[in-house]
This record gives structure tokens, sequence and C-alpha cells, in this order.
């Protein structure tokens, strides 16, 4: 009986310890699965990250590029704008100087009807009539 209890404990420790393998097994298959799920969750998560990130990095291409394009028509409006007074300021003084053409052409037939009036006054004889 005693070889049989013995056998019956070893087999009973056999079993023990069988048992705890397996329990120790399925618990690190445990952590091991709730790592690995930690890991894709990570995986996941940084995925979307750099996601994001690749977006918003295109939307500053995009928006570098609008502001490129902002600055290129201020010049040209800039340019046409100094172009546009430069002709406006010339033709001011075109017209200063036409102005001043004219008003020296009307005081010479001013003068020149004043001399002709002087002329037939000083006749004798001879009156304006209006």
């Amino acid at each position: 009986m005693d070889e049989q209890r013995r056998i019956v404990c070893v087999e009973l420790e056999r079993l023990a310890n069988e048992s705890k393998k397996q329990f120790e097994s399925s618990a690190s298959k445990r952590e091991r699965e709730d790592l690995l799920k930690q890991r894709d969750s990570a995986l996941r998560e940084a995925h979307l990250w750099r996601s994001g990130l690749a977006k918003a990095r295109e939307r500053v291409v995009i928006l570098e590029a609008a502001i490129v394009r902002a600055e290129e028509r201020a010049k040209v409006a800039e340019a046409d704008a100094g172009s546009k007074i430069k002709e406006a300021m010339e033709k001011e003084l075109a017209s200063v100087k036409d102005r001043e053409e004219l008003l020296a052409y009307v005081n010479a037939l001013q003068a020149q009807a004043k001399s002709y009036d002087q002329s037939l006054a000083s006749k004798p004889g001879f009156a304006l009539r209006f």
C-alpha cells in the first residue's frame, strides 16, 4: 500500500506540476495576447499619426504654393501700378505742357487782336461795330 501511495503521490505531484505548467503557459499566452493587442493598437495609432502628419505636410506644401502665387501676383500688380502711375504722370506733364502752349497761343492771339484793334482804331474814320 505504501508503494501504491507513493506512486499515487508521485502521479499527483506530476499532475500538479503539469497543471501548474499548463496554467503558467495559458497565463503567459494571455499576457502575450494582451501584449500583442497593445502592440497592434500602438501600431495602428502610429499609422494614424503618420497619416495625419502626411496630410498636414501636403496642406503645408499647398499653402506655401498659394503664398508664392499670391506674392507673384502682388509683384505683378505692383509693377503694373507703377507703370500706370508713370504713364499717368507723363500724361499729366503732357497735358500741362499742352495747356501752357495753348495759353501762350491764346495770349499771342489776344495780343495780335489787340494790336489789330489798335491799328484799326488809329485809322481815321473807322469805327468798330459789334
